[in-house]
């Protein structure tokens, strides 16, 4: 009876490990490419903002944010925060603290600018316009940083208020009525950033831009121990340890199913099922529809530990509950 009662507990805690987990709703097709528009605006305003934005390239290029100063809101600080944060969790810095920052984050050749901004009334301050300049290619977890600056029209200057990051690209409303995330250039991949992380949710965002741009041999430098990934059918047991089982495979080879797997799909996206260890991804055309992507934690972070393919979601390969009398 013991034995029976532990089994119960086990499997109860991972079935909440999973619905906590939350059930995401689809939000239409992963991904679209920005079209590009001219800068919105109107007449001088336009011409600031089309100099504001060749600032932020210039900055970016050079590799040095000191460009920027001549933005720096005069007896302010400026914001930074995660992009989804709540205003409880901004941080406040100098200007020379954040040209520090962004200094170490731009390494290499790969930062890339949106040349045109979201502009938009500034809610929070009377007769003030707000611009979001996208960037994506920064040396973090999360490479999307959003610039804000803030226009006053009685003044006519502008300032730099801070910047925002995420470890994917904004969400924009489409002409279907749906957010979608929206990438303005395919990133260079694998991207030079870290390999093991301190979050979860930014591994899982750097395997979903691999498949969506199937760059399935990018996988290979997220595979930290050694060229390899366990790989292997889905299966009771896997659930069971919340890991994945299967053999040890070159992730070459593993590349090489998926692009097979995939050949024929139009679109691979998010299954709509958050959990923790795994990235589950639907619309494979193969033989097997559905891949996960699992991840373990380790004391350096967590990371990309192995592959799995199914023809039924994982969250239905749950043994069903057995309720001791």
């Amino acid at each position: 009876m013991k034995n029976t009662a532990h089994a119960f507990a086990k499997t109860i805690c991972l079935l909440l490990r999973t619905l906590l987990i939350v059930i995401v709703p689809f939000i239409g097709p992963t991904v679209a490419f920005a079209k590009q528009d001219q800068v919105p605006g109107d007449g001088q305003v336009s011409a600031n903002i089309s100099l504001v934005v060749d600032q932020v390239i210039k900055a970016v290029r050079q590799k040095d944010m000191a460009i920027l100063e001549k933005y720096e809101p005069k007896g302010a600080v400026l914001s930074w925060w995660a992009c989804n944060a709540s205003d409880e969790e901004i941080q406040k810095m100098t200007f020379q603290k954040m040209r520090q920052h962004l200094n170490k984050m731009a390494h290499g050749d790969e930062i890339y600018v949106h040349p045109i901004p979201d502009v938009e009334d500034y809610v929070y301050e009377k007769n003030a316009k707000a611009i979001t300049v996208y960037t994506d290619g920064w040396m973090s977890e999360y490479p999307y940083l959003n610039f804000l600056f803030v226009y006053k029209k009685d003044s006519a200057v502008w300032e730099w208020r801070g910047a925002c990051d995420s470890d994917g690209p904004p969400f924009r409303l489409l002409k279907d009525g749906k957010y979608h995330e929206v990438y303005y250039r395919e990133p260079v991949l694998p991207r030079r950033g870290p390999r093991v992380f301190k979050d979860y949710s930014a591994l899982k965002a750097r395997i979903k831009e691999i498949i969506h741009f199937r760059k399935f041999e990018a996988l290979k430098s997220y595979a930290v121990r050694k060229p390899s990934l366990i790989f292997g059918e889905c299966n009771q047991k896997m659930m069971e340890k919340d890991a994945p089982v299967g053999k040890v495979k070159a992730v070459d080879d593993i590349a090489k199913f998926l692009k097979k797997n995939g050949s024929g799909a139009d679109e691979i996206k998010f299954s709509g099922v958050s959990h923790v260890t795994y990235y589950e991804t639907v619309g494979w055309s193969g033989e097997y529809p559905i891949v996960a992507f699992w991840l373990t934690e380790s004391k350096e972070g967590w990371e990309l530990s192995g592959v799995s393919y199914c023809k039924t979601r994982h969250f239905d390969l749950f043994p069903p509950l057995y309720l001791p009398k």
